[in-house]
């Protein structure tokens, strides 16, 4: 499990990028103070913003397995491995996704409860 500003994440499949951007929130984060909800939504656009960066290499590794003709791959390995590669990104992208809305969502949270207060 993954945990970052406090939101647990399951089965976790993100890269070290993302680990380094939750580990420069934490660290830009003062010890012992409570998320903000205004932390919290930077930390989803931050979440939002990689996940457009790895959605954009999805795209670009299947464009690149398209223009491999059969003459140029034979037995088919590089447009398989490309294939996963952006399966794999796609995945990574939803997954930053999700994470950005639970963010998302723990801010509305903390909102709502710091009105009721």
């Amino acid at each position: 499990m993954l945990v970052s500003a406090g939101v647990w994440h399951r089965g976790s499949t993100i890269d070290s990028s993302v680990l380094f951007l939750v580990a420069e929130a934490a660290a830009a984060h003062p010890e012992g103070t409570a998320w903000t909800a205004e932390d919290l939504r930077e930390i989803a656009d931050d979440y939002d913003r990689q996940a457009d960066t790895v959605r954009a290499q999805a795209i670009e590794f299947e464009r690149t397995a398209a223009a491999i003709t059969p003459l140029m791959d034979i037995k088919g390995f590089r447009r398989s491995a490309l294939a996963v590669a952006a399966s794999m990104r796609w995945k990574e992208a939803s997954e930053l996704r999700r994470m950005a809305a639970d963010h998302r969502e723990e801010g509305a949270r903390l909102l709502a409860k710091a009105k009721g207060e």
